[in-house]
């Protein structure tokens, strides 16, 4: 029999998050390097070998006693809305996405009680966490291509 502290041990915090297939993948990493992004470094700033784009649906401050692991979606479409600057010092560039099919996901892990560490869902594909102002945002078009979700991770975050 498990004691009371073991079981709370399963309790943490958790990134919830939408992952491309590869041919989406693909194409974001070559929109990426073709306007000057720098695809080298995660969101710790920590040096990596392939850029994950992906779309975060909550990296809660609450606890959970949630599975781990990549699940497969239903595939659908994720469509491009606008570029923005996110992150604590606004030095992350983003793409914004429409949100119909998203809120929905996040609304299920809301129900299960989740809280986020960020007040408003915005929901976004990340294009560099190594930015320099260059490129200029302003001076570019979103992508013409589609981009399909296909899988989701929960995760313990480290």
């Amino acid at each position: 029999m498990k004691t009371f502290k073991e079981y709370l041990s399963k309790f943490n915090r958790k990134f919830v998050g939408i992952t491309f297939t590869s041919e989406s993948q693909k194409l974001l990493t070559e929109y990426a390097k073709s306007n000057g992004f720098d695809l080298s470094e995660n969101y710790n700033n920590e040096p990596i070998k392939t850029f994950e784009f992906h779309t975060t649906i909550f990296y809660t401050t609450s606890e959970h006693n949630i599975t781990n692991g990549v699940f497969t979606l239903e595939p659908f479409e994720v469509s491009f809305d606008s570029f923005g600057l996110l992150g604590k010092e606004n030095n992350i560039p983003v793409i914004k996405l429409n949100v119909t099919n998203l809120v929905k996901i996040r609304n299920r892990f809301e129900n299960l009680g989740m809280k986020d560490e960020w007040p408003a869902f915005v929901p976004h594909i990340t294009l560099s966490y190594n930015w320099d102002g260059t490129p200029k945002i302003k001076d570019l078009e979103l992508p013409k291509f589609k981009i399909i979700a296909e899988k989701i991770t929960i995760e313990d975050q480290t």
